[in-house]
């Protein structure tokens, strides 16, 4: 079956299943993101304030307590407070010490350093009047190898008078969100495995080759859905090994950019034939900044993942040059694809005339598409999102609008009625020929038997006669030696 003969269930859909279809899809997201608003707070946030006489630095000291593998990193923030009725801008130094300890109740000489000497970090701030400055991460510690943490902090600066209010926040995963995450990640894993169980019994009469190139990418994204959801996820918890958590950003990473390659080539490939999607001129182009961004990407992470294992005072990364540049490189590349997705969109739409049975196909799913985009740039990074901070609703409604858009897709994607029943038909005829075929071997053979006991019988004949024929004739030649016996005894009486 041809590509462009083979129809799926949304070329057969009218108005009313469209609509359907999007209702149940808007459903699932908004459930989504109830039952994420109503999850547990992600964070567990505790504070100290510090108020210094000291006119240019100011030094102090504060401890997070009954950590565990739960609650998976921590983070301390510093903010200086701004009485003063003018704005400031100026430079303050960070001098930072992180102790160690897993004694039920440490003392003074129970908590081990986690560096060799304390790290000095210098940042500009800007403070508008009787108002917080610019707040810092002084301290990241991306893996708790420890149940408590001490932190020691002088903080300076040139200005008089200084800050004499400080304040640090210290936050770190809330265990009942750990155990939240963790379940809904592996409802969504099973709900997957059971739609590729689905898709693949629906599809296996269709070979790969006549797959249309939806159903093709769509066979690659269910996959990379499971990546998504993250079966490796509890890994991160217990282990405190960067290479896990580098394996769980390349398998999330490798879902989302599989998803723009997605966009991309099916947007673009509907306004092509088959024959003209090859390698060279209609994926290579697009796989080139694909790649290219996938590499910056995990180049980045692990460039800032073992940053902060070596440094838990957190230096930014950002102010080393490299990193700037493979930054820009980054969203360069992606810049570069969303304008190729814009632009193959517009064209789309000007050649949609063109496509034939694939116009209700194309608009279902550049609509769709960009319905996905706008409500994760919306949604997800806006003001809808931020209003509900400190709750799962952001974790949840990823991961509900990329497994309903994937799930809802391929079902759309499936082979049509029709399509189905053809195959079925087809395969019905090939297993009558096959035992048509089948009957008429067996008759061959018992029509062979037969003859071979007719030729054997034939035979057993033919042998037959044929010693019956020699006998005769041995019984002839004895006959003719007694007549010539009796001729010669008559000649000799004669003679006599």
């Amino acid at each position: 079956m041809h590509e462009n003969t083979m129809s799926i269930k949304a070329d057969s859909w009218g108005t009313k299943q469209f609509f359907g279809f999007f209702f149940f899809f808007l459903l699932f997201l908004v459930i989504g993101i109830a039952v994420g608003s109503r999850g547990p707070g992600v964070h567990q946030i505790t504070t100290n304030t510090f108020n210094s006489d000291n006119q240019k630095n100011s030094s102090f000291s504060f401890s997070i307590n009954n950590l565990q593998s739960l609650n998976q990193y921590l983070y301390c923030d510093v903010f200086l407070l701004n009485k003063e009725s003018i704005a400031i801008k100026t430079t303050v130094t960070y001098s930072v010490r992180i102790y160690g300890s897993n004694v039920e109740k440490p003392g003074d000489t129970d908590w081990s350093a986690l560096t060799k000497q304390t790290n000095v970090h210098k940042r500009s701030i800007t403070c508008s009047p009787h108002k917080n400055c610019t707040e810092h991460t002084i301290v990241y510690e991306p893996f708790l190898n420890y149940k408590h943490y001490k932190i020691s902090l002088q903080v300076s600066t040139t200005i008089s008078p200084f800050f004499n209010t400080i304040y640090t926040e210290s936050s770190y995963i809330s265990d009942k969100m750990a155990i939240f995450e963790l379940v809904w990640r592996y409802v969504f894993v099973m709900i997957t495995c059971i739609c590729i169980a689905f898709f693949v019994k629906k599809t296996r009469g269709v070979k790969f080759r006549a797959f249309t190139i939806e159903q093709k990418w769509t066979t690659w994204l269910l996959f990379t859905l499971l990546f998504l959801n993250g079966p490796l996820y509890p890994l991160t918890i217990i282990s405190s090994s960067a290479f896990v958590r580098i394996l769980h950003a390349f398998c999330t990473g490798l879902f989302f950019f599989s998803i723009i390659a997605f966009w991309l080539c099916v947007i673009d490939g509907l306004r092509y034939q088959k024959v003209h999607r090859t390698f060279c001129k209609f994926y290579l182009p697009k796989f080139i900044p694909l790649i290219i961004m996938f590499i910056c990407f995990m180049l980045l992470y692990c460039w800032n993942i073992f940053h902060e294992k070596n440094d838990p005072q957190y230096e930014d990364v950002s102010d080393i040059p490299g990193f700037t540049i493979v930054t820009f490189i980054f969203i360069a590349a992606i810049v570069l694809l969303f304008l190729w997705i814009i632009y193959s969109s517009v064209r789309g739409c000007m050649d949609v005339k063109k496509l034939q049975m694939h116009r209700k196909r194309f608009y279902f799913f550049f609509w769709f598409a960009i319905f996905i985009m706008i409500f994760s740039i919306i949604a997800l990074t806006g003001n809808l999102v931020s209003k509900l901070k400190n709750t799962a609703v952001e974790f949840l409604s990823t991961l509900t609008i990329f497994n309903s858009y994937i799930l809802f897709f391929s079902y759309a994607s499936l082979p049509s009625s029709e399509t189905l029943d053809h195959i079925k038909s087809g395969t019905n005829i090939q297993t009558t020929e096959f035992i048509d075929d089948l009957e008429d071997g067996l008759d061959q053979i018992t029509d062979e038997e037969d003859q071979l006991e007719l030729i054997q019988k034939e035979d057993e004949e033919d042998s037959h006669v044929e010693a019956i024929s020699e006998e005769e004739e041995e019984d002839g030649d004895y006959d003719d030696d007694d007549d010539d016996d009796d001729d010669d005894d008559d000649d000799d009486e004669e003679s006599f």
